[in-house]
């Protein structure tokens, strides 16, 4: 990132503000801040702050939102317009005079093999070589119902962002913006990702069957 001074410890509220004032605003992400007061006050009704839900019994009941400065993303909240206009600012690393591509560079690349965790790191930064053969670097996040993925082909300069404000979601975000990225890179650079199809196929006699024959009720 471009030199900041540390903003001063001792004064109250400073954080928040000095990101608005020296990253998020001069991005444009005019609608990102610290704090969901900051977003969900002061504004027109048709344009409210989302709702994060989870299924109970078939149902999608909101989650009770409060502020989550205790999480990885410091409480920070946003929209898709804005985080699609930070992952332009990523791919035009150098360019745009804001983000240091050397420096961007350094924080993906994997350095240390961690034993305790299998994952393939940068710094903040994880990597995936082999859902389509080519490096994807990603982070993505999932609290009170709020699923978020960005993720990008620096190699290609192509990326996406995806953000879904149910827990439904959680399970099937990787598949789909990895999905997602493969027809970006076919349609950009005409490379065809032949993805092998890991399914197995058993074969099951007819009596075994036979033994699952029933009524089933699932309740999610």
């Amino acid at each position: 990132v471009r030199d900041l001074e540390t903003p001063p410890a001792n004064t109250a509220g400073a954080f928040p503000y000095y990101m608005s004032e020296n990253f998020f605003s001069p991005l444009g992400m005019d609608d990102t801040s610290f704090g969901s007061l900051m977003l969900m006050y002061g504004r027109q009704y048709s344009n409210p702050a989302a709702m994060g839900y989870y299924r109970n019994k078939g149902k999608n009941i909101p989650y009770n939102q409060f502020d989550i400065i205790s999480m990885a993303s410091g409480n920070v909240h946003t929209t898709l317009n804005d985080m699609t206009i930070f992952l332009k600012a990523i791919l035009t690393a150098g360019d745009n005079g804001f983000i240091n591509k050397t420096l961007l560079e350094n924080m993906f690349f994997h350095e240390e093999d961690n034993s305790r965790d299998l994952k393939d790191l940068g710094l903040t930064w994880f990597r995936n070589s082999e859902a389509l053969g080519e490096t994807i670097v990603f982070h993505d996040g999932t609290n009170q119902g709020f699923i978020s993925m960005l993720a990008f082909m620096p190699e290609y300069n192509i990326g996406m962002v995806i953000m879904a404000n149910s827990d439904e979601f959680e399970n099937v975000k990787s598949f789909i913006s990895f999905d997602i990225l493969r027809v970006f890179l076919e349609a950009k650079t005409g490379i065809e990702i032949n993805v092998p199809d890991k399914s197995n196929i058993i074969a099951v006699d007819s009596d075994t069957l036979e033994k699952y024959t029933g009524f089933y009720l699932m309740d999610d």
